[in-house]
């Protein structure tokens, strides 16, 4: 996990160094025109990353909250935000298109991956696009 996460770290700051980092964070938080600068290796592990942050998360709100969901119900509550049952490359594949269109790419990673978990969900179009709208007017 140290591993991992020093992998990500790393990424993130090679990357940036070469040019304005302004320009790929919001919120000093990498963004969408950051996600389109990795290469997929990447990219994966970054999703890895954010697919084990929600799930270790979740199994510490379940170890000192007792009011949290416990067993499979807490985990699916912690799902809410990285969607079951699809690869790291459907994940991939999907930022690579959302984060391509000029009205998402200062969205939060983050934020992409919470789009695709509504839309792996069976969330409507509609929910979705009002979800992208509050997230696009809470940009700086």
């Amino acid at each position: 996990m140290n591993r991992l996460l020093f992998l990500v770290l790393m990424a993130i700051a090679s990357g940036c160094a070469q040019d304005n980092l302004a320009t790929y964070m919001t919120n000093s938080m990498p963004n969408g025109r950051f996600w389109l600068t990795m290469d997929r290796n990447s990219k994966l592990a970054f999703v890895m990353g954010c697919e084990e942050a929600i799930t270790f998360s979740q199994i510490m709100k379940v170890a000192t909250d007792s009011k949290s969901p416990k067993g499979d119900e807490g985990l699916v509550a912690a799902r809410r935000f990285y969607p079951i049952g699809v690869t790291r490359q459907e994940a991939v594949r999907f930022l690579d298109q959302f984060f391509s269109a000029p009205e998402n790419s200062r969205l939060l990673i983050a934020e992409g991956i919470y789009v695709f978990a509504m839309k792996m969900q069976g969330k409507s179009a509609t929910e979705i696009e009002t979800e992208l709208r509050f997230m696009r007017m809470s940009l700086p």
